[in-house]
């Protein structure tokens, strides 16, 4: 401190009720920064300080909260997300002593009394259960009050008229207007942290512009609205509430009502392929616009007219191996090859999997089965099971021998030297 003053310039003399007179004013800004949002080091970490979980029961935890889709990786940080507001909400407000973090910590410390023979076990459990205060009496007293809807929604204060909801295609949000009730659904990669009255406000302009009738289907004379969700614009009918994605390829200020009405088709069966006498059929994913045939997706670029996709195009696209794009000259190398005859089958990397190539036919190899380990025989094994035997009959490449190593024709003598002197001893007997 005493070096401070010393680097500090001296004051000139003042005098009491002396005004002083500025020569400049800086304003400078500060913003506050939210605390950092947990990665799954720091949350262990918080879970050993708060003497919740054991080590063994961390990596469950986290993979539970992101399987139920409380949090999500963003940045390999873990984002809360709305239904994890609305559950977390729920629960403190009805049962807040069992989310309490302390009753947590305290059931943990019991639990390991109980592991080495301090705490009867029956006791413990019946006083959470049947306690005065325990589980099953709180249920009976609040079950009749709870609502299922108002269970999956939640008001926060700085939003105000605005109430947050968890239903079945995701978190939305919903506003009284008068007599009518205003519903947006929220981007998926919107967080709660992120919110501001300023999104909030756009979401419920975006939704009353559009939310505004296309046109009418000409066979069912339905209302067809265009609207925007949580994966971008689609189609919706007014009654039977057909839903479609509007395709990236389309622009949903131009698109013309015979395409929309193309799109409430799908998904649409193009024909039956030839060789499988199975169905194949084309929509549209969150991914973009695809066919499907048995069980094999393939994805259909969007330069190509999607909606006019003939049969014929179809069984081309399902012809070519998963990794190749069409129109590409660029060739696929392949991970194995064998020849059977006249045919050739080869093993590739697809995007489902590895996959076997026989005359222009792709099959998927069973689940657990590498490609460094398949053989000749077990290739035409799965063809055969495929495609019903159209496969060669062949078992060996070529036709050649195999040649029988020194160790092999050892093993084999001393196998059948075993055998004669087992055989000599039943006679014996």
């Amino acid at each position: 401190q005493e070096e401070d003053e010393k680097k500090a310039p001296p004051l000139p003399p003042l005098s009491k009720g002396e005004k002083l007179k500025y020569e400049t004013i800086s304003p400078l800004s500060h913003e506050t920064q939210p605390p950092p949002r947990y990665n799954e080091a720091s949350l262990i970490q918080k879970l050993e300080k708060e003497g919740v979980g054991r080590p063994s029961t961390y990596a469950p935890i986290i993979s539970t909260i992101q399987n139920r889709g409380y949090v999500q990786k963003v940045n390999k940080t873990l984002a809360p997300t709305f239904t994890a507001l609305v559950v977390t909400n729920f629960l403190g407000e009805h049962f807040p002593d069992y989310v309490d973090i302390k009753f947590t910590s305290e059931m943990e410390k019991t639990l390991d009394n109980i592991a080495s023979g301090k705490t009867d076990h029956t006791k413990y459990l019946a006083s959470i259960y049947k306690g005065k205060k325990g589980l099953k009496k709180q249920v009976e007293k609040q079950e009749a009050s709870l609502n299922g809807k108002d269970s999956r929604s939640l008001t926060l204060k700085p939003f105000k008229g605005i109430r947050f909801h968890v239903g079945r295609f995701g978190a939305y949000i919903s506003q009284k207007e008068k007599k009518e009730e205003i519903k947006a659904s929220l981007p998926k990669d919107l967080f709660p942290a992120d919110l501001s009255p300023e999104k909030i406000s756009d979401l419920i302009q975006a939704k009353k512009t559009k939310d505004k009738v296309f046109g009418i289907h000409p066979k069912t004379k339905e209302k067809i609205f265009i609207k925007t969700g949580r994966y971008g614009p689609y189609l919706e009918t007014e009654q039977s509430e057909k839903r479609s994605a509007i395709p990236s390829f389309l622009s949903p200020n131009e698109i013309t009502l015979a395409q929309a009405i193309q799109l409430l088709e799908l998904p649409k069966i193009l024909g039956i392929h030839p060789e499988t006498k199975k169905e194949i059929k084309k929509s549209i994913g969150r991914f973009g616009p695809y066919i499907v045939h048995e069980g094999d997706f393939r994805s259909v670029p969007a330069s190509e007219s999607f909606l006019a996709l003939s049969l014929k195009e179809a069984i081309k696209i399902l012809s070519q191996p998963k990794n190749q794009k069409r129109g590409s000259t660029r060739k696929t190398k392949a991970l194995r090859e064998f020849k059977d005859g006249k045919d050739t089958i080869q093993v590739f990397s697809g995007r489902y999997g590895p996959y076997i190539k026989f005359k222009n036919r792709n099959i998927s190899l069973p689940e657990g089965l590498q490609p460094e380990t398949l053989t000749l025989e077990s290739a035409l094994e799965i063809i055969n099971k495929k495609l019903g035997g159209k496969a060669s009959k062949k078992t060996r490449p070529s036709g050649k021998k195999r040649k029988t190593s020194g160790a092999q024709k050892a093993r084999s003598s001393s196998a059948s030297t075993k055998k004669k002197k087992t055989s000599k001893t039943k006679k014996k007997r």
